[in-house]
């Protein structure tokens, strides 16, 4: 049972047991607020600029997780489907890249369109590309940018270059690596 599966099992239960008890009620849609903050991210692809230039990257969760959780009991007393539950708990899971302070700043937006929040608050979404690392390797005083001439060179397999790189080893310790900047 995956973690989306357990809290639609949660909210349904519950909702059921204490949909006459609207404080107890009020406590359990928190709960399931909380519960979407605490699934799995599924990222958009998409990125604030600012996050993508600070490189400072924060889950932002563009439907709100109180007005999710609401929402998620709304369907449960209109007696929707479980497959239906489910797949609004996972839709709700879903998370852009903001910085802190621009998550913070979306708070006062909160009752508008995911959308039109993010106009307001000054925030431009762009698509996420991940930074691919690269590597400059220093064998034995010589530069290396690609591991397959170490490979060539020493005979060796790729998973013995990071090994010996990573190595506290006096035997090896003319085997390093730097990341480039991209």
């Amino acid at each position: 049972m995956t973690k989306h599966e357990i809290l639609k099992r949660f909210a349904i239960d519950n909702y059921h047991l204490y949909k006459h008890d609207p404080e107890m009620l009020e406590f359990i849609t928190g709960l399931i607020a909380e519960g979407i903050y605490r699934m799995p991210h599924k990222h958009t692809g998409l990125i604030s600029e600012a996050s993508n230039q600070s490189g400072q990257r924060c889950h932002e969760h563009y439907w709100g997780r109180k007005d999710s959780a609401n929402k998620i009991v709304e369907q449960i007393r209109k007696n929707r489907s479980e497959d239906r539950i489910l797949s609004l708990i996972k839709s709700r899971s879903r998370v852009h890249y903001t910085t802190s302070a621009e998550n913070t700043r979306l708070i006062k937006y909160s009752n508008f369109f995911w959308r039109e929040a993010y106009e307001l608050a000054g925030i431009k979404l762009i698509k996420f590309v991940p930074k691919t690392r690269k590597y400059t390797y220093l064998i034995e005083g010589k530069s290396y940018e690609d591991k397959k001439e170490i490979v060539k060179d020493y005979n060796i397999n790729i998973g013995q270059i990071d090994y010996r790189c990573r190595s506290t080893s006096e035997k090896w310790l003319d085997w390093n690596f730097k990341e480039i900047e991209n």
